[in-house]
């Protein structure tokens, strides 16, 4: 079986430069869970939501402001107005009154004495303001709509990376279980050289030191499968906390984990990851969204103009009669035609921020082509790592096979038969992370080209 399947290998990996999984059902399940559950895109989605709340708090500044602002003041003390008219007018209306002789004119006019503070006042009234021109409403609305762009970047870019990560866990969990499987089938292989060594010590052809090696051997090899069931523990863990579930969560395995062929080349795989990556939609957003906010800045030098109007009534008492009733509208406009040049650097500022993300863009492009370019070599690498992994085994094998011929024999010693199956069992573990190696780097290819 294992020779097939390293044949299959080779002969991709002589002929295609570039490896790519099939669909595998059961993997590609625990993916849609991973994205659908998986803590920091929820987080993530909050901020999705958080921004579309800003969108439609800035389409709320196109639309007109009422209000309801009612006030009622008692006041006593204070400040007052002291004027004597009775004492001006009524000795000079009482003359008027003689010279003509008739009473046309009040004699009984009161000095004023009023505290300036009303009191038992109310103020009563709607008041509606609406914005006829103010270019950064507009382009604030458009600016906002842009960022959230940029936050489903963010998500995407980080789906993509999840992927990859639900992928490797999920292979490196299950190379623990071939590890182990290659340790179960070495330790009978050691069960049946000591019970060899048993026979030949009940008939006087060995010592019993031979069965003594034989059990330091069993033992190195039980040391080293409880490593291997720790870091299976770790990894299950690892796994189904990417998937947000419970750590002891049972993982089901795929039906095939055997990379199928395409021909998709390194200058194509390049290409794609341009045109793939969220990072780069990320940034051309935030470029888009970073000279919207220099145009909100050149069109503040714009004057702006609105609208108000006011209704109620205003007086002494709660009356609401139409003594009381009030109403006013008005046109307000703002220029501001000298501000130190503030505003002027604040543009410059902006510009130059815009830079530093094209500047971003550039680096972050060069780095996804280099990191295609080192997936697909470690790819690569990896396959043929297979190829030779493979011969190792069929070597090691052979020559295991053919000591313990000897060592039964009674032609070699314990100690070159224990070295070879050794060598074969470290040969076939080599091979079986070989094997997982090469899912693993073509998982991290499809990273890097977003796929």
């Amino acid at each position: 079986m294992l020779l097939i399947r390293s044949l299959f290998i080779f002969t991709l990996s002589c002929f295609i430069p570039f490896l790519s999984l099939g669909q595998q059902p059961v993997l590609e399940k625990y993916i849609q869970l991973g994205l659908a559950q998986n803590l920091q895109i929820q987080k993530n989605g909050l901020a999705i939501e958080k921004q579309q709340y800003k969108i439609a708090e800035a389409k709320a500044n196109r639309l007109p402001v009422v209000s309801f602002d009612p006030s009622y003041i008692l006041a006593a003390g204070g400040r007052r107005l002291e004027f004597p008219i009775g004492d001006l007018f009524n000795p000079a209306y009482q003359a008027l009154n003689q010279l003509t002789q008739s009473n046309s004119f009040p004699t009984d006019l009161e000095n004023v004495d009023e505290q300036l503070t009303p009191n038992n006042f109310h103020d009563t009234r709607l008041y509606a303001s609406y914005p006829l021109f103010n270019p950064a409403i507009y382009y604030n609305l458009k600016a906002q709509e842009q960022l959230i762009s940029v936050e489903q970047a963010k998500i995407d870019a980080f789906q993509v990376g999840l992927r990859k990560d639900i992928k490797v866990a999920y292979y490196n969990y299950f190379k623990t279980f071939e590890v182990l499987n290659i340790l179960n089938s070495s330790e009978q292989l050691l069960n049946e050289v000591y019970r060899f060594n048993e026979k030949l010590v009940k008939y006087d052809k060995a010592t019993k030191d031979v069965l003594s090696g034989v059990k330091f051997e069993i033992a190195q090899l039980n040391s080293n499968r409880a490593t291997i069931t720790n870091q299976q523990a770790v990894a299950k863990a690892y796994f189904n906390s990417l998937l947000n579930r419970d750590f002891d969560a049972e993982i089901l395995r795929t039906e095939s984990l055997i990379p199928v062929a395409t021909s998709n080349e390194i200058t194509t795989l390049r290409t794609q990851a341009l045109n793939n990556r969220p990072e780069l939609a990320q940034i051309d957003n935030a470029i888009k969204a970073k000279q919207i906010v220099t145009q909100i800045k050149e069109k503040s030098l714009l004057p702006t103009l609105a609208v108000q109007g006011t209704a109620g009534f205003q007086g002494n008492g709660y009356k609401f009669n139409g003594d009381q009733a009030l109403a006013t509208i008005a046109l307000g406009a703002k220029w501001t035609i000298y501000d130190g040049k503030k505003r002027k650097h604040q543009i410059e500022q902006t510009k130059v921020e815009t830079l530093e993300l094209q500047q971003d863009y550039k680096i972050i492009r060069q780095q996804i082509e280099l990191q295609v370019i080192n997936a697909w070599h470690n790819l690569k690498a990896a396959a043929q790592k297979v190829v030779a992994s493979q011969a190792a085994v069929e070597n090691a094998t052979t020559n295991f096979e053919f000591i313990q011929k000897r060592y039964e024999n009674e032609k070699a010693i314990l100690i070159e038969l224990l070295d070879a199956q050794t060598k074969m069992t470290n040969a076939q573990i080599q091979l079986s992370i070989a094997q997982y190696d090469v899912l693993i780097r073509e998982a991290e290819l499809e990273r890097a080209v977003a796929q």
